[in-house]
């Protein structure tokens, strides 16, 4: 489930702060075949390199959007809050998105060659989240 749902996420949510879609797509790679993710706000917080402060500031925004619903929060510590993602909300507007590049006349990107990209252009080296 988990693939689909981040799928989904990938192709279907625009419009929204960055922020706010890694987040959906951490919840989503986090789902069980309902729909329903549990990951702490520290996990979604490590993973996306944010602060939890502002972790909960995006989570609460995405409720208040309806991207999911909070189906328990968590009552003591250890417990983590149980989300639901809005899977209606999100295979609607993925649909709706594929329609619309469907009907655009739109031509295949050209693939990169070897002699198209540079040493410096591939080396990224090593990359390490904030705490």
């Amino acid at each position: 489930m988990s693939i689909s749902c981040v799928n989904a996420v990938l192709r279907g949510v625009f419009g929204i702060d960055p922020t706010a879609k890694l987040i959906l797509i951490i919840l989503a790679e986090h789902t069980n075949r309902n729909g329903v993710a549990w990951p702490s706000v520290a996990t979604i917080a490590r993973y996306a390199c944010i602060s939890e402060h502002r972790t909960k500031h995006v989570l609460r925004k995405l409720q208040e959007d309806e991207w999911f619903a909070l189906e328990s929060k968590g009552s003591r510590p250890g417990r983590t809050s149980r989300r639901r993602l809005n899977m209606d909300k999100l295979v609607r507007k993925s649909v709706a998105d594929d329609t619309i590049s469907k009907d655009e006349n739109v031509s295949p990107a050209t693939p990169l060659t070897s002699t198209d990209v540079s040493p410096l252009d591939v080396s990224v080296g090593s990359l390490k989240c904030g705490s």
